[in-house]
């Protein structure tokens, strides 16, 4: 008997987890220059014990244009956050 609650517990567990996708384009500037080669990252951010999951990486492209997308299987909503890696070289971290 135990052994049937815990495959049907699994089971309700195993179908609520479902895949969620995302994706975001922009353009980053720097005043009005295009940010160049500049590391964007973005992530699905977690609370608790699941570790944050990267979904896509790149870099902007010469007019500072970026697409990224990915996707990940959550038992709730994912809470995507968009990474830029860059200062515009104005002296401030």
């Amino acid at each position: 008997m135990k052994t049937l609650l815990v495959l049907t517990a699994l089971c309700a567990v195993t179908l609520a987890i479902r895949d969620q996708s995302i994706s975001v384009k922009g353009k980053l500037l720097c005043g009005s220059a295009p940010a160049r080669n500049v590391r964007v990252k973005l992530w699905d951010e977690d609370d608790g014990p699941d570790p944050d999951d990267q979904l896509d990486a790149g870099y902007t492209n010469a007019n500072g244009e970026f697409s990224l997308s990915g996707g990940t299987a959550e038992l709730t909503g994912i809470d995507p956050v968009l990474k830029v890696y860059h200062d515009c070289d104005d002296g401030i971290k």
